[in-house]
């Protein structure tokens, strides 16, 4: 006769797992080991391995289970019982909830440690590949707080009462912001503003999102409404423009349609090279000035006595391509978006620079492989979004370039894209990490190929 199988907390699993008897209920001791890539804490308890938020290595904490599955558990910190060395006091009383910075409580040199980790850790395990030795210390531009120059401002309500700020980590929670540090001081101040206007606007509760953008000079807004604002609206949004000292103003109802300019007293722009770069929004520009600033410095230097053609692949509005043109004869630049392609054709005349913009999609392999062909044996630069480029990796790799600098904000991707750079016969000679995002967990860097 079978034996009944027994369930709950008599079953033999349940005696083998205690760790799942934890689960919402019981406080667990964990200390914390090390950060990954996202920022989160990682430590072992009872045969599993855990992630916590907003924790620090060397910490000792008391959190409460998530959850548990196949060996790995998630938690949340309900106190600190022993802070570890880089531990320090955030500035910002909304760290913990908001969701937009992740590591405010370290200081700079633990932060640092943590995105050296995150890229190698990534190139060891993903790309099976050793970082160059001895490793350049990361950059860490100043300032470290009131650096970011762009931000999507989410606006929700509760009641009558609307919360505008940024999302709670891992959802669409809006957290409710007076102030932001991170955000430059010009952006910051205009949140509370923005809430007593968004109180009076007839199309309030359709308006789930303001873009804010600080240039070197000039401040924009675009306001995402999901009807079409009737004139006593735009009138407000105007005269709040006004009244708070933003430039250039612009409206978008829903997703497809374009943007309507509402005011433009000066123009957004940003300095790099001893070029003044004119953008709008959706136009990708980095959050950090100074510090893209010296991001291209480092390229530029990466590039010093490559010969023929150079290449820049997903050039944008210029950023790399036209401090390349300024150095040597023949520069191409190439980008899928038509917008950015016409911002930097633009923005090189404005300079009486003729470097040559082309559009082009960089995820079709024929449209790389007749790129490269014209490149032949000279240089490419490519600075991809998140995804990376693994399609260009593979033409690179199959072509005749003899010098590739790629500039990535993802160590995941990149070692994926670099393990096929290295494979089709190049030399990883050179990695350099930047602390674009200081309090988050984000990283950039620039990497120097050779073909061996």
């Amino acid at each position: 006769m079978r034996r009944p199988r027994l369930r709950g907390r008599h079953s033999p699993r349940a005696a083998r797992d205690p760790v799942e008897t934890a689960v919402g209920q019981i406080p667990v001791e964990l200390g914390i080991e090390r950060l990954l890539p996202g920022g989160l804490g990682l430590g072992h308890h009872a045969g599993v391995t855990f992630l916590v938020p907003f924790t620090a290595p060397g910490d000792r904490i008391e959190m409460v289970v998530q959850r548990v599955g196949k060996g790995v558990g998630r938690g949340t910190m309900l106190s600190l019982l022993e802070p570890g060395p880089g531990r320090i006091s955030p500035p910002c009383r909304h760290f913990g909830r908001c969701g937009g910075c992740q590591l405010l409580h370290l200081d700079p040199a633990t932060q640092a440690a943590a995105k050296e980790g995150f890229v190698t850790d990534s190139l060891r395990r993903i790309g099976r590949l050793s970082p160059p030795s001895p490793p350049d210390p990361i950059v860490t531009p100043e300032p470290r707080l009131g650096y970011r120059r762009r931000a999507g401002i989410k606006i929700r309500w509760v009641g009558d009462r609307p919360l505008i700020g940024f999302f709670a980590a891992n959802s669409h929670r809006v957290i409710d912001l007076e102030e932001c540090p991170v955000l430059h001081p010009r952006l910051s101040r205009l949140l509370g503003p923005m809430r007593e206007l968004v109180q009076g606007l007839d199309a309030r509760r359709g308006v789930p999102q303001c873009d804010l953008l600080a240039g070197e000079a000039a401040t924009g807004m675009v306001w995402h409404f999901l009807l079409t604002p009737d004139d006593q609206d735009r009138r407000r949004l105007l005269c709040f423009a006004e009244a708070q000292g933003v430039d250039q103003l612009w409206i978008q109802v829903g997703r497809r349609s374009g943007l309507q300019p509402l005011r433009a007293a000066a123009g957004l722009h940003y300095m790099v090279a001893d070029l003044a770069l004119a953008y709008g929004p959706g136009e990708f520009t980095q959050a950090h000035f100074e510090g893209n600033r010296l991001l291209v410095a480092e390229a530029m230097a990466m590039m010093q006595g490559a010969c023929g053609p150079i290449g820049d692949l997903f050039s944008g509005i210029g950023n790399f391509t036209l401090p390349l043109a300024g150095a040597f004869p023949r520069v191409i630049g190439l980008e899928s978006h038509p917008g950015a392609v016409a911002r930097a054709g633009a923005n090189a005349r404005a300079h009486g620079l003729d470097p040559t913009f082309r559009q082009g999609d960089l995820a079709a392999p024929e449209v790389v492989a007749e790129m490269l062909e014209e490149i032949g044996e000279g240089a490419i630069l490519m600075d991809p979004p998140r995804e990376g480029a693994v399609v260009v990796a593979r033409g690179l790799a199959a072509s005749r370039v003899r010098r590739v600098i790629s500039v990535a904000c993802d160590p995941a991707t990149f070692a994926r894209d670099a393990a096929i750079l290295v494979h089709g016969g190049f030399h990883l000679e050179r990695l350099r990490l930047f602390d674009l995002f200081p309090g988050t967990h984000h990283v950039e860097l620039a990497a120097l190929f050779r073909r061996r």
